[in-house]
């Protein structure tokens, strides 16, 4: 019997029997167990006493349970109870989660060659929407990774997915941002920056940060705005301005509730804009004025933080329809100098790829010799863009294709997507 198997059989904190040793890992193990009080079947991850002595790893328990604790999610495991309780004369600390059937992707995958775009996708929507509540409460789980992704049969012959093991993950406090001098890009990502740290304090933290891409959501509810109007006086926009941080190598994500001057002041210092219309429609945050950024001659991104969806090419025609129905008018942004059938997609299509890969100081979104083979194919007899001539081809991309027509997907010249 191993050291972890004798504790099969022995009662944690008088109400929990443990039944069955299910594994174990660097910090302990995890047990089935009975609650005594229901006998229902539960999930117990328990440290060793022999790990009890090691307080970083207590502290890493800990910060699991406080995690955990704060999440409510269908597609992250429920945990119910945590303590610390004297086993054959050792103490150690025990975690409650639910019991859960099934098997890890990790598993599937060591099988599994290459799985059904529809189940990636399933499984990427499930784990995507507990990523976004895990960064809603504050939460970043840095340890995300197959084999900390749950499937269980769902009896409709899908799975549903659930996100373990918070036990490296942050929990999220106002704090400065600090970087990797050799990070691409930064994101200060809440406002509650811009509040409890000074500008000076901002700037330093950013060492060399004229060489860095830096991103922040700065816009994107007027309570936010008004917030730093009361603690500085000046606007988002206004404040990163004076303070030396708007550049060509800056992001503004989400600037929405904007003014004509600052939208001036973001065409002068060349930044970029990165709309998320999927993000911002579900949450309610207004529209982005890509009409008047456009105008002043400011280049506009794509992205997605709600991961509700991952469509690029269906946030380039959220654009335009959102403008559309703001303003009861048709083509808001198509190019005034440009009257071809395909001006206004190709302009989307622009924000989908070229806009986005300079907003991350990424030399990709073209095709041509010496350049990042990032790319996508499309069936064209795929019924949404079945028929469409050549001229309008993009045109008929941008608006209509549907998910079905796309066939492969390589990333730095690696297929990761075949449907063939």
């Amino acid at each position: 019997m191993t050291g972890l198997e004798q504790y099969v059989g022995e009662v944690i904190d008088d109400k929990y029997r443990l039944e069955q040793l299910l594994g174990s890992g660097g910090m302990g193990a995890v047990y089935l167990a009975t609650h005594l009080g229901t006998e229902r079947y539960v999930a117990l991850k328990l440290i060793a006493p022999q790990f009890m002595r090691n307080d970083e790893f207590v502290e890493r328990f800990k910060r699991e349970a406080r995690a955990a604790g704060r999440l409510r999610h269908p597609n992250v495991v429920d945990v119910t109870d945590f303590g610390f309780a004297g086993v054959n004369n050792g103490r150690v600390a025990y975690l409650i989660m639910e019991y859960l059937d099934g098997c890890t992707l990790g598993d599937i995958l060591a099988e599994e060659k290459r799985l059904p775009l529809d189940w990636v996708v399933d499984i990427l929507e499930q784990v995507c929407s507990a990523v976004h509540e895990a960064h809603q409460q504050g939460i970043i789980h840095r340890d995300l990774k197959p084999d900390n992704i749950w499937l269980e049969p769902n009896r409709l012959g899908g799975y549903r997915v659930k996100v373990l093991d918070f036990g490296i993950a942050k929990l999220g406090e106002a704090t400065v941002p600090t970087i990797n001098e050799d990070s691409a890009s930064t994101i200060i990502d809440d406002l509650s920056v811009l509040k409890s740290a000074t500008p000076t304090s901002i700037i330093d933290s950013f060492p060399g940060h004229g060489s860095v891409e830096l991103e922040t959501p700065t816009l994107m509810q007027p309570a936010e705005v008004s917030a730093c109007i009361e603690e500085y006086g000046r606007s988002p926009v206004a404040l990163l301005d004076t303070e030396g941080l708007l550049s060509k190598r800056f992001t503004a994500v989400h600037a929405i509730h904007v003014t004509p001057k600052a939208i001036a002041s973001m065409a002068r210092a060349g930044a970029i804009v990165c709309a998320c219309p999927t993000t911002e429609r579900n949450l309610g945050d207004g529209v982005v004025p890509v009409d008047s950024y456009f105008d002043a001659g400011v280049r506009v991104s794509l992205g997605s933080d709600s991961q509700i969806q991952i469509d690029l090419l269906e946030d380039a025609r959220e654009l335009e329809y959102h403008l559309r129905l703001q303003k009861t008018a048709r083509n808001v942004l198509a190019p005034i100098d440009d009257e071809s059938s395909s001006a206004l997609a190709r302009r989307l299509f622009e924000c989908a790829t070229i806009n986005g890969a300079e907003s991350i100081g990424f030399d990709g979104g073209k095709l041509e010799p010496g350049a990042p083979a990032d790319f996508f194919t499309v069936d064209l007899d795929d019924l949404s863009i079945a028929g469409a001539s050549p001229e309008d081809l993009l045109a008929n991309i941008v608006f209509s294709l549907a998910r079905t027509a796309i066939r492969d997907v390589v990333v730095a010249g690696r297929q990761i997507v075949d449907t063939d």
